[in-house]
């Protein structure tokens, strides 16, 4: 992955994590946030306001993402 995108995935490490009853395989891509991220939606019971999602990506190194509430339910 990192040589076929290599502006976006910075690696690929594959590791196991283990939960209650079960190991659960999973892959970590490092991957460049701020290029790859565009748009985050949250969702219509998230009690964080799009300030607090905002200085979380920015946190993350994503500058410029639009961020909206859902107009719909889970269900």
């Amino acid at each position: 992955m990192p040589r076929r995108f290599p502006d976006t995935v910075t690696h690929a490490r594959f590791t196991v994590l283990p939960r209650t009853d079960r190991l659960v395989p999973t892959i970590d891509l490092g991957l460049d946030l701020g290029r790859t991220l565009r748009a985050v939606m949250i969702g219509p019971r998230c009690a964080a306001s799009e300030q607090d999602i905002r200085m979380l990506l920015a946190s993350a190194g994503v500058g410029v993402a639009d961020v909206a509430h859902s107009r719909g339910t889970y269900r």
